[in-house]
């Protein structure tokens, strides 16, 4: 098998905007929406406002 070498920083390594909007969304989506088990059926953003 034969690896080549692609210089750090070059194009084709920059996220796209999709690419980004995909990712923040996610992070959302677990943060404010998804429900933890481990957190008595509270989302993450809940528990740390009720800390803060």
């Amino acid at each position: 098998m034969e690896y080549t070498t692609v210089p750090f920083g070059d194009a084709q390594d920059k996220p796209s905007g999709s690419c980004i909007r995909r990712f923040k969304n996610a992070i959302t989506l677990y943060n404010q929406v998804r429900l933890s088990l481990s957190l008595d059926f509270k989302t993450p953003d809940m528990v740390y406002k009720l800390t803060a």
